[in-house]
């Protein structure tokens, strides 16, 4: 009996089971640091809200400028970016510091062949955050 090429055929039969459990790890964490980073953006956008408030100028649009520039390993658009007020009705300020909630949602596209087939939109996303607003009116959301 010969057995010269049995871990060939062995190799053979695991390398895509194996190279698909990598890629799926890979995957995985890829998710794992987007969330991360998108967290991380949200709290950048709901700190800059918090010191320059969201009235209806520019300053509502550099909130979004600010959650977009905070990271560099997802590319977020703006209008993954939704910014919104509570303690307000009727479009005026109703008490002293209102409060501003920031929330990014986007999505990573997966590597895994058979992962990227079951999510065809991508990996979702989804982070927020909230502060309070201390020094303008929290009026209008972008």
């Amino acid at each position: 009996m010969n057995d010269r090429g049995a871990s060939a055929v062995e190799m053979a039969l695991l390398m895509p089971i194996m190279l698909l459990m990598v890629l799926g790890l890979v995957d995985f964490g890829r998710a794992v640091l987007g969330h991360i980073a998108i967290e991380e953006a949200a709290q950048e956008g709901a700190m800059f809200a918090s010191y320059h408030g969201t009235d209806a100028g520019d300053t509502a649009n550099d909130i979004v400028d600010a959650v977009r520039l905070s990271t560099g390993s997802i590319t977020i658009a703006s209008g993954d970016v939704t910014v919104a007020c509570s303690g307000k009705a009727g479009g005026a300020q109703l008490a002293a510091y209102p409060t501003v909630s920031v929330t990014v949602s986007t999505s990573i596209m997966p590597i895994t062949p058979l992962v990227s087939g079951w999510l065809p939109g991508g990996i979702p996303l989804v982070a927020e955050a909230s502060g309070t607003v201390f020094t303008k009116a929290c009026l209008a959301t972008p």
